[in-house]
């Protein structure tokens, strides 16, 4: 009877080491502290816009044939189209993250190539991942590369433009750092004879970890 008096003693302090135990691990523990969080953000370089036939001065055009093939000099060195850029802040921020483009007076088989370069200007590195582009009250995306694009932008049915854009989705742009991009314009056969064509190019990026482009 007295070892069992004592198994009992012992198993009760033995749930009570328990209890203590668990008391201890039940406990809540408070940080106090400051979490800082990363800054996305970017913007297009208007400085940097370079323009293959710009309105001001004015040169002479280029002309290619469907998907970009055989530029060349327009024949006689004609100047007749030509295009303009206008960086944008669609947000008021102080950013430009738009380029307006505009083709004057263009024909079938004209041609414009377009370059700028993009600034990260937050704490991360980012990946673009989509470029938008608008016009004539429609709105083409796209994520993947290389890309040709075609754009009905009078809305008439007829495709007036090509668009090529270049082959950087998905690459990384660290803070502070900057990034070449361009693109190709080729006017097609469906466009309109004294037909002002205006769009506008948009990107969307993304922080560099959860992009959709592999490294």
């Amino acid at each position: 009877m007295k070892k069992i008096g004592l198994l009992c003693l012992a198993l009760v302090l033995a749930l009570g080491t328990l209890g203590v135990g668990f008391a201890l691990w039940s406990e809540t523990l408070y940080i106090d502290g400051t979490v800082y969080t990363g800054e996305l953000d970017w913007e297009f370089e208007c400085g940097t816009v370079t323009v293959g036939d710009p309105c001001d001065p004015p040169t002479a055009d280029k002309n290619c044939d469907n998907d970009f093939q055989n530029v060349r000099p327009a024949p006689g060195d004609k100047n007749v189209g030509c295009t303009d850029v206008v960086c944008v802040d669609s947000d008021g921020d102080g950013d430009v993250d738009t380029l307006q483009v505009t083709l004057n007076n263009v024909y079938p088989c004209y041609y414009v190539h377009i370059g700028y370069f993009i600034h990260n200007n937050g704490s991360i590195p980012l990946k673009f991942e989509r470029c938008i582009i608008s016009g004539g009250g429609s709105s083409y995306a796209f994520t993947s590369l290389p890309c040709l694009v075609d754009l009905d932008l009078d809305g008439d049915g007829d495709l007036d433009l090509n668009l090529r854009f270049g082959d950087n989705f998905g690459v990384q742009l660290h803070p502070c750092d900057s990034m070449d991009q361009s693109f190709d314009l080729h006017v097609k056969q469906g466009s309109e004879q004294g037909t002002t064509y205006t769009f506008t190019i948009e990107l969307e990026a993304v922080q560099w970890n959860e992009s959709i482009h592999p490294d």
